[in-house]
């Protein structure tokens, strides 16, 4: 992702010193443009991952359906153990809903800076064995390494 942010920087440098003598308006409606665009790019592949995902992933006698993207240490944390939960949500429609991850949550157009300057994006604490989170969610966590990174399909029953 940071990758993408640096690509933002870059293109709307080469924006501003090629439209030096341009008006400002004009070059706020390219950026704005290009900006769209990426983020209807962005969307359609995580469409794609999502599909990818209910038809290829791991499905429990819940329903759920993961994958795990990267694996981590092996170890599991035990029931009364602090761990912070890092999480990028998005409907089926590839829309981002909710994220812990600052460039997601810029990359989306959902950045709040209210949110950063109160390091809300700094991901949630949580205690294993009481989790707060939706039964989808929660069976997803529990089932998680310290380090691992999971890719959840949570169906509205477990919502």
């Amino acid at each position: 992702m940071t990758d993408t942010l640096n690509f933002y920087e870059t293109d709307s440098k080469n924006l501003s010193l090629r439209y030096e003598n341009a008006d400002v308006s004009e070059i706020q409606e390219l950026l704005l443009t290009t900006f769209e665009e990426k983020a209807k790019q962005n969307i359609e592949n995580k469409v794609k991952e999502i599909t990818s995902l209910k038809a290829t992933g791991t499905k429990t006698k819940s329903g759920l359906i993961y994958q795990i993207i990267k694996k981590g240490s092996g170890k599991k944390p035990t029931n009364g153990t602090q761990v912070l939960i890092h999480y990028a949500g998005y409907l089926e429609n590839g829309q981002l809903f909710d994220t812990s991850y600052e460039d997601v949550a810029k990359l989306y157009g959902k950045f709040d800076q209210n949110r950063a300057d109160q390091n809300g994006y700094a991901g949630y604490p949580v205690t294993m064995g009481s989790l707060p989170f939706i039964p989808g969610f929660n069976e997803g966590v529990e089932m998680m390494s310290y380090g691992d990174k999971i890719m959840l399909y949570i169906p509205s029953e477990l919502g």
